[in-house]
C-alpha cells in the first residue's frame, strides 16, 4: 500500500476490506485447504445443532451437504461452522449466539509470567530466587503440554494443564529438581504436593491463579467492574439493537456480551480459588489449635 498508493485509493480499499470480509466470513476449508467459495450454500446460517453436515471431496472437487434430520419447508436450514466462541464468531462472522458452550478465555503464557515474577510477594511462601524461578519457566515453555494459550470453559473451568503449570511455579527446589528428573508430565489435582510443603503449596497454587486472574481482568476496557452491572448494561445493549435494527448498536451489544461473558468466567475461576483458601485457612487454623492444645497437655 505505501509502495502504490496511486492503486490503494479509498475506493479500492473500501473495495478490498469489503471482498476480504466476504471471503473471511463465507469461505470454506477442508483439511487446512481453503478458504474455497460456494455460493448458495454460504448462505445457510451456523448452529451448534445443524441440520445438516458437510463434507469435502477431493476427488471431484465438490463440497456435499446431507440432511441429518427431516427438514420441512420454510425451515431455516443450517450447518456447523465449528466449535467456535463467540469471540471467534464475532470476529469471523459478525454474529454471535444467545447462549454458546463454547465459550471460552484464552489465559496467555506473559500474564503468567508476570504473576511468577511477582511470587516472592505472596503471603504464606518462602521467598524464591529469580534465578530459580527462571529455571521453572524455562522448563515449563519446553514442554509441549504447557505452551498454552491454556483456554478456560464453563465446563473446565481449571484445565488441568494451566492447573500443573502453577504446581511447578510453586515447587520448592528439592520437589522441583525431582520433577525435572522425571516424565516432566501434567500433574492436576491429583498432586498432593506434600512433598512441597503441603498446605503452604496448595496456598501458592490459588493464589497465584487468582493474581494471573486479576491480571487477565485489567486487560479488558470498562467504566465499571461490576460484573452484575454489566451483565445489566448488556442487556440494554441488545435491547436497543433490536429497536433500532442498526448494525453498528448490535456489534455494541455482541462486543459487550463476549466481554462480560469471558468476565464472568474468570470470576467463577477466582471464587473458586479464594473458596479453596479460605477452606485451607480454616484447615491450618484448625490444626494448629489442636497442636496447642496437644502441647499444652
Amino acid at each position: 500500500m505505501r509502495k502504490h498508493p496511486e492503486i490503494w485509493t479509498d475506493d479500492a480499499f473500501d473495495t478490498f476490506k469489503k471482498a476480504y470480509s466476504l471471503i473471511l466470513s463465507r469461505g470454506f476449508h477442508d483439511s487446512g485447504k481453503g478458504p474455497f467459495l460456494v455460493p448458495g450454500i454460504d448462505m445457510f446460517n451456523h448452529s451448534n445443532e445443524p441440520h445438516t453436515s458437510m463434507v469435502f471431496d477431493g476427488s471431484v472437487p465438490c463440497f456435499f451437504v446431507t440432511a441429518d434430520k427431516p427438514i420441512q419447508k420454510g425451515d431455516q436450514i443450517t450447518l456447523h461452522y465449528g466449535d467456535l466462541s463467540n469471540a471467534l464468531l464475532l470476529h469471523g462472522y459478525g454474529f454471535i449466539l444467545e447462549r454458546n458452550k463454547h465459550n471460552c478465555v484464552k489465559l496467555e503464557w506473559p500474564l503468567i509470567d508476570e504473576a511468577a515474577s511477582e511470587l516472592d510477594q505472596l503471603e504464606q511462601r518462602e521467598k524464591s530466587s529469580a534465578q530459580f524461578m527462571k529455571r521453572k519457566l524455562d522448563l515449563l515453555r519446553s514442554l509441549p503440554w504447557a505452551q498454552g494459550p491454556f483456554v478456560i470453559t464453563s465446563e473446565d473451568m481449571m484445565p488441568d494443564e494451566f492447573l500443573s503449570v502453577a504446581q511447578v511455579i510453586c515447587m520448592k527446589e528439592e520437589e522441583f529438581d525431582e520433577y525435572n528428573s522425571g516424565d516432566k508430565g501434567i500433574l492436576g489435582p491429583e498432586y498432593t504436593g506434600e512433598e512441597a510443603g503441603g498446605h503452604d503449596f496448595h496456598l501458592c497454587v490459588y493464589h497465584l491463579i487468582v493474581d494471573i486472574v486479576k491480571r487477565q481482568l485489567k486487560r479488558y476496557t470498562g467504566a465499571t467492574t461490576d460484573l452484575r452491572q454489566q451483565l445489566l448494561d448488556v442487556k440494554d445493549l441488545k435491547a436497543k439493537a433490536e429497536r433500532s435494527k442498526s448494525t453498528t448498536d448490535y456489534l455494541d451489544y455482541c462486543v459487550g456480551s463476549v466481554r462480560t461473558s469471558e468476565k464472568s468466567m474468570l470470576h467463577s475461576l477466582a471464587q473458586q480459588c479464594l473458596a479453596e483458601i479460605d477452606e485451607l485457612q480454616a484447615l491450618m487454623d484448625e490444626e494448629d489449635e489442636e497442636e496447642e492444645t496437644d502441647s499444652e497437655d
